[in-house]
């Protein structure tokens, strides 16, 4: 995580009988031209053996220093050094970022490239069951990825594999009596995981499965419960109990997805949203963030009826995480006697879009391609000339898809500008994609933005869309062939807005996006909110005192905070992370203010090269500007060293004098004066 520090001096009233404290110090000037250089690792690679990664890098330089080995970085955090073998191994699946910095006796050098990797684990996994004999049990014939509730494969729980009906193929699996089957995990506790299978339930007949946080025999804990009941009406317990209608005598597509980074989970029957809920109290009881596996038993009572379904095509697969972006250009100044903090929101920009937010169901065209769009006239967009349309975010209801981004204008969708096949998206979430070539935006006349969607599955209900009301010839406009449009709520009366949407930036080289801007709902009306989308909640902001850890301080949906009544002689450090629906984003830069006593402000980024640090006698210390103070507090903010009239570039500082523990460093230029932490042994 970059670090920003920030010295900020306020008036505070100190006791009149303190004494002043001197402390004497010795400037030494040499020639460091010859010193050696922190030379850092380049063309950092990985291979990926296992649950181990081996790390692969160069060095370059004429004039390195004595070499020790690297420390490693795995997602911000500092894993460890290693001095002769480059393997790391015990890394969970999930998906990860790395960088390495070169490590010296003169100190350490700055990072390498960062990689990107993923670690696959034992997933995805997927059984269709056409490897089995029919007419025998299943975890008898395959004991290594399935079991029964008493943990004892080929007795009375052990289900048989029936060739009588399947989705696929010509097996599936038969649950009657009895039988209790589970299919286990290695209790995950990180990632983002999605679980399918195929159910068919014979009419007459009852259906039950669970999905587990532990696994324990009789003593296991579920996240959730799903019950197909009498009539087709089925119902998820999680815990709260939530209704929804599954059909007899054919396959029921059901899919589960769990986000252990965020503790949240969902459920979609025949690709349908039903529920979304704290996966850990899923159970009704404070249970565990962990993912064990699943569980079908028939549930054959009194008050249930007779149990028996298949199963076919189960699979588990592991998602891409949810990428939210957290809060930039975070800033702590003095105000008055507090302290004010200020960030903006991950981008600048604006939504162009009609949904409210929400995601309510989705719409199908009986497996034909349905095109989708939000239209908006030119005196919804009056305000926009000359900017750009620079990304589309969508709602992907179906894994099966295959999306492709549509930007339209003119009068009823008249000129195509853009088409953009989506390589890559997450199913059963929000997607933004960024345009390959930014559309200008003519407010003459109309734009309209959305996607065409294209399904080999005649039920797949492909199109997402909000819970309503529409905004009628606005938000809800489709197309069977692209060319003939129709409003959905006027023509069909299906009272929802499509859940698409546009980003308008000023130029089209502005920093990542993610779900956040203002909105338009009506012409005319831009919204003042900067982040207006379902999943975005406001920000958390954490502090720590004197380099101790950080902890929550407090919750806020601006962009700005006060802290009130810092103490003097205390070193005051803050991040700010973003809060979503679907979690918390990584902490933005940190910045640290050191409360003095004396009577200006010095702010400034981390911009001189000091070594080695820690530092024994001497420091090192090397500007690109030439440096004409430098003075050095300690983390009291008290001044114990001062040297003025340097004019060099290049000078080493006898720190003998210091006492041991963390130090600031302030380099006075002609310009900006320059900060640094280091720490004397």
């Amino acid at each position: 995580m970059k670090r920003l520090l920030v010295l900020a001096i306020l008036l505070f009233q100190f006791l009149p009988d303190c004494p002043a404290q001197t402390t004497n110090s010795v400037i030494i000037f040499e020639d460091i031209a010859s010193l050696p250089e922190l030379c850092p690792p380049t063309n950092l690679g990985i291979s990926v053996n296992d649950d181990c990664i081996l790390l692969d890098f160069e060095i370059e330089g004429t004039n390195c220093g004595t070499f020790i080995g690297i420390n490693v970085y795995i997602n911000g955090e500092f894993i460890g050094t290693f001095e002769d073998e480059y393997e790391i191994c015990e890394i969970t699946p999930g998906y990860y970022n790395l960088y390495i910095t070169a490590l010296y006796e003169e100190g350490e050098s700055e990072p390498s490239n960062m990689i990107n990797f993923e670690m696959i684990g034992d997933f995805p996994f997927f059984d269709d069951f056409e490897n089995y004999n029919p007419g025998q049990q299943l975890a008898c014939q395959n004991p290594n990825d399935w079991t029964t509730l008493n943990y004892l494969p080929c007795t009375y729980q052990d289900p048989f594999i029936t060739d009588s009906i399947a989705y696929s193929g010509t097996l599936s699996i038969i649950l009657v009596d009895s039988n209790d089957l589970v299919k286990t995990l290695n209790d995950l506790t990180t990632g983002r995981y999605k679980i399918s299978f195929k159910m068919f339930i014979p009419e007459g007949s009852y259906g039950y499965f669970t999905t587990l946080q532990k696994f324990e025999g009789y003593n296991s804990l579920w996240g959730m419960q799903v019950f197909f009941n009498e009539d087709g009406n089925g119902l998820i317990v999680c815990p709260s109990a939530i209704p929804f209608h599954y059909n007899y005598n054919t396959w029921n597509n059901n899919d589960i997805i769990i986000d252990l980074d965020h503790d949240i989970a969902k459920y979609f029957h025949n690709n349908v949203f039903i529920e979304e809920w704290c996966w850990s109290y899923g159970g009704g009881w404070a249970g565990i963030n962990q993912l064990a596996g699943s569980e079908f038993y028939p549930w054959t009572s009194v008050q249930q009826g007779t149990g028996k379904y298949y199963i076919d095509d189960y699979q588990i697969e592991q998602l891409a995480p949810l990428m939210v972006e957290p809060p930039e250009n975070l800033q702590v100044n003095p105000l008055n006697e507090d302290l004010i903090l200020t960030w903006s929101s991950p981008y600048d920009g604006i939504w162009l879009q009609y949904d409210n937010g929400n995601f309510g169901n989705g719409i199908n065209a009986g497996g034909a391609p349905i095109y989708i769009a939000a239209r908006f006239s030119p005196e919804d967009i009056e305000d926009l000339d000359g900017m750009f349309l620079t990304a589309i975010k969508f709602f992907a209801q179906n894994n099966d898809c295959i999306y492709s981004l549509r930007v339209w204008t003119g009068e009823n969708a008249t000129n195509t500008i853009l088409e953009q096949d989506v390589l890559n998206f997450i199913p059963y979430s929000w997607n933004i994609v960024e345009l390959n070539n930014p559309v200008l935006l003519d407010v003459s006349e109309e734009l309209w933005i959305g996607n065409v969607c294209s399904s080999i599955n005649y039920w797949d209900f492909y199109a997402a869309c909000d819970d309503g009301p529409a905004i009628s010839n606005k938000g809800d406009m489709f197309s069977i062939d692209g060319i003939n449009w129709e409003s959905m709520s006027i023509g069909y009366g299906l009272n929802y807005n499509w859940n698409i949407r546009g980003l308008i930036q000023e130029n089209t080289d502005l920093v990542e996006i993610e779900a956040s801007g203002s909105q338009i709902t009506s012409p005319n009306k831009y919204k003042d909110n900067p982040i207006n989308s379902k999943s975005f909640l406001g920000y958390n902001i954490y502090s720590s005192i004197n380099e101790g850890s950080f902890e929550m301080l407090d919750f806020t949906e601006d962009t700005s905070y006060i802290y009130p009544d810092p103490l003097p002689g205390k070193l005051y450090s803050f991040y700010v992370t973003s809060i979503y629906d679907e979690g918390e984003s990584t902490p933005s830069d940190t910045v640290s203010i050191l409360i003095s006593g004396n009577k200006e402000v010095i702010n400034s980024e981390l911009e001189i090269k000091i070594f080695p640090n820690p530092v024994g006698q001497q420091l090192f210390i090397n500007s690109d500007a030439e440096m004409n103070r430098i003075t050095v507090y300690d983390i009291t903010g008290r001044t114990v060293l001062t040297n003025d009239n340097l004019k060099t570039f290049e000078f080493i500082l006898d720190t003998e004098v210091l006492k041991s523990g963390l130090c600031f460093i302030n380099v006075k230029t002609s310009g900006q004066p320059f900060i640094k932490r280091f720490v004397r042994k």
